[in-house]
């Protein structure tokens, strides 16, 4: 016989109750037990139509719960010392040895549902990768840094454009043509504008060179943050690419004959820009009505990490040295500098320098030299 829900089937089989037909042929007829039967009709006999609808599954008592004083103790002991579940249980239980604590597995738990264990989404080995981007709240917030696509001057070589601007005002800070793409200008150039204008509290880039650890390390080392788009996504930086087509319209087409000619032609564009030109969505109004200078300053600094991190300092070969002779090769622009690691499961210790995460790797593994499971950047 069909039926198209519990409830119902169980108010059929009152109402065959109440034709006369036996308890036994009932059921049989619902194709259910004779126990369950009664039991409909108990509940229906104490609770009226109430005792026919659906009750909740949940258990009503929790014989696993922990009590409230053990998950005050533990949730101290990671408050104070920021380890993972096994190493907690382990000095709850040489701290409070006549106390009987729960599993790592249960502390795990308890450590998840108040947020204390922030989820992992594992990468593929030395992928680069994007990072959360900032939406730019402030003058400074946010700077963009690219250098615009390469052309030929008419001398015959190469001009390639470092370009730098403000997100929140599209203020544009730089506009240098160089010869060629090198780390170590390119970061002079860029601390040239931090000295000129203060210093940003993001700047955002591209994954390509010289955009790379080494940047972000650079920037690390003055209290900035290094953040990037997806590659191969240049729309994740749009309003800075849509200055690049400007920019390339007003100096490239045709190009100078020379690199000392360009640069006047670059500067002459920055002042247009800045101070002349308006900008649709900022009201028709040119980016200098809007931009003020930061009153931040990027001081070099010294890693500082918190108690609870293990610290190595990386070698000069990029190595680190860790537990029972055991290396692992994190990378050469980190070499001589000091890195913090801590434990954020069990066995997955994260690596940082400064607040920058470089990636994760498993102490669990059997083999003579550890490797990342995951990375920020390419190795």
């Amino acid at each position: 016989m069909p039926w198209r829900n519990a409830v119902e089937q169980r108010a059929l089989l009152l109402e065959l109750l109440e034709t006369g037909l036996p308890m036994e042929a009932a059921c049989e007829a619902l194709g259910v037990c004779r126990a369950t039967g009664y039991k409909w009709k108990g509940r229906f006999e104490s609770e009226g139509a109430e005792g026919l609808q659906d009750r909740p599954r949940a258990p009503h008592q929790r014989p696993h719960a922990l009590e409230a004083k053990l998950e005050e103790r533990i949730l101290d002991a990671h408050s104070k010392f920021g380890w993972g579940a096994k190493k907690l249980k382990a000095l709850l239980e040489r701290r409070y040895p006549r106390t009987s604590w729960p599993a790592a597995s249960t502390i795990g738990e308890l450590l998840k549902r108040h947020g204390r264990v922030k989820p992992r989404r594992r990468r593929r080995h030395g992928s680069a990768s994007r990072t959360e981007l900032t939406d730019a709240q402030a003058p400074n917030h946010v700077w963009a840094v690219d250098f615009k696509g390469e052309f030929r001057l008419g001398n015959g070589r190469l001009c390639y454009p470092l370009t730098i601007s403000d997100l929140y005002s599209r203020m544009l800070l730089c506009s240098h043509g160089f010869y060629g793409i090198e780390a170590n200008q390119t970061f002079r150039r860029i601390e040239q504008a931090i000295a000129q204008y203060g210093a940003p509290e993001h700047v955002r880039s591209d994954n390509g060179a010289p955009f790379t650890l080494q940047f972000s390390l650079w920037l690390a080392d003055r209290g900035i943050h290094h953040e990037r788009i997806h590659p191969g996504r240049p729309a994740e930086n749009g309003c800075h690419e849509r200055m690049h087509r400007t920019l390339k319209a007003d100096t490239a087409r045709p190009p100078e004959s020379s690199m000392a000619a360009q640069q006047h032609r670059f500067d002459a564009f920055v002042d247009r820009f800045n101070f002349e030109r308006p900008h649709e969505a900022l009201g028709q109004r040119p980016p200098a009505d809007l931009y003020r200078r930061s009153s931040r300053q990027a001081k070099l600094r010294s890693p500082r990490y918190p108690r609870y991190f293990e610290t190595r300092l990386v070698d000069g070969k990029g190595y680190l040295h860790w537990r029972s002779r055991r290396d692992m090769f994190v990378s050469e622009a980190l070499a001589h500098r000091t890195v913090g690691i801590h434990e954020v499961d069990d066995g997955v210790w994260e690596l940082c320098y400064h607040e920058l995460v470089i990636g994760y790797f498993n102490d669990n593994e059997t083999s003579s030299e550890l490797s990342f499971l995951s990375t920020m950047f390419p190795v």
